[in-house]
């Protein structure tokens, strides 16, 4: 039930429409009534002038409390002093429950069964603060400012834990059970970030944001904060590395758009690749000692398969391919000869060639 006017606190509104009664009856009884009914209209006036005066500034003044009500009686509006001398206005809504309350800490909104909902106030630093309420005043949502001036909007879930928190500086950020960062998106060096972690760590784990050339870039690391998994979407690579951080294996795309497989060790190299050749129609498979290719397996310009092995500097010593009359051959380097010699002393020297036979 809404406050209703007292004896000793009357409603403004009544005593406005007492005032009327008292100059209606002025009028009438200075006509007809007796000069002793005289003393009862300038008692009710000095009532009336007791509790409202003109002020310093010519505004109309009243003692609180004061009370607005509607044509049923019931109280609306109600401004008071407080114990500690601020001000106090409320609010009733047509049921007559308290619906707004304006203090000197700023203003708090309810709902029907006097829950707080909803407050406009300041914070322990003095800035402003907009909070949401629920479940008897437990704040879930926050909209405030910082001490460098930045906005900030805090989340919060049932059970009072932060959630959520967007900062006008440094982004947003989303936090666990014991309200450590674990998600974020922000702006690094003018270009978006999106970034998740554990709660413990100091440096994201797993990060995707974009390269110098505008291309998305994605980075998955491991528990030490070295990158396990890299891809990168203007170089068209994907990138595993090792414990070390050091790139293993790579799925790409070459300079000519054929797709490739890599193996990396230490050297400036791939230890191994597959992918396309550059000099035919065909895949590759090569080796090498991390310095220059040692084996290849290819296809010749005929679509033949060719081998070859190199030595540690990278020469060719042996190669096997098919000859154009469909033949077998494995020649062996560095001399590569493949026809019989007979010296001087008459000794022969054996080719450096193995020919398969035509079956004639």
């Amino acid at each position: 039930m809404s406050p209703q006017p007292t004896h000793r606190y009357r409603s403004i509104a009544w005593r406005f429409s007492a005032a009327l009664n008292v100059v209606l009856a002025a009028l009438v009884l200075s006509a007809s009534s007796p000069r002793s009914d005289v003393s009862n209209v300038e008692q009710r006036l000095a009532i009336l002038e007791s509790a409202i005066r003109v002020g310093p500034d010519g505004a109309l003044q009243t003692r609180g409390p004061f009370q607005v009500t509607d044509a049923q009686g019931k109280v609306r509006v109600s401004l008071m002093v407080g114990a500690a001398g601020h001000g106090i206005v409320e609010t009733y809504d047509g049921a007559g429950h308290l619906s707004a309350t304006l203090k000197e800490v700023g203003l708090n909104v309810f709902d029907p069964a006097g829950n707080r909902v909803a407050g406009v106030t300041r914070g322990l630093d003095g800035l402003g603060r907009v909070v949401v309420f629920r479940n008897q005043d437990q704040t879930a949502i926050e909209l405030a400012a910082d001490e460098t001036g930045n906005g900030r909007v805090l989340a919060y879930s049932k059970a009072g834990k932060l959630r959520a928190g967007l900062y006008g500086e440094t982004g947003l950020q989303v936090f666990d059970d014991t309200e450590q960062s674990v998600a974020s998106v922000l702006v690094r060096n003018g270009r978006g970030v999106m970034g998740v972690k554990t709660g413990t760590a100091t440096k994201l784990i797993g990060e995707l944001t974009v390269d110098s050339m505008g291309g998305g870039v994605l980075h998955m690391k491991a528990a030490n904060g070295l990158t396990s998994i890299g891809l990168f979407g203007s170089q068209r690579i994907i990138a595993v590395g090792n414990t070390a951080g050091k790139t293993a294996a790579e799925i790409a795309v070459d300079a000519s758009g054929g797709g490739m497989f890599q193996v990396w060790g230490e050297g400036k190299v791939p230890l191994a690749v597959m992918g396309r050749s550059k000099d035919a129609p065909g895949g590759i498979v090569q080796v090498s000692n991390g310095k220059v290719p040692t084996s290849s397996l290819t296809v010749s310009d005929a679509g033949n398969g060719y081998w070859q092995l190199n030595d540690a500097a990278g020469e060719p010593m042996v190669e096997a391919g098919v000859t154009q009359d469909k033949r077998g051959l494995v020649r062996a380097g560095p001399m590569v000869e493949c026809i019989v010699q007979r010296s001087t002393m008459g000794l022969i020297r054996m080719p450096d060639c193995i020919r398969g036979r035509s079956g004639q």
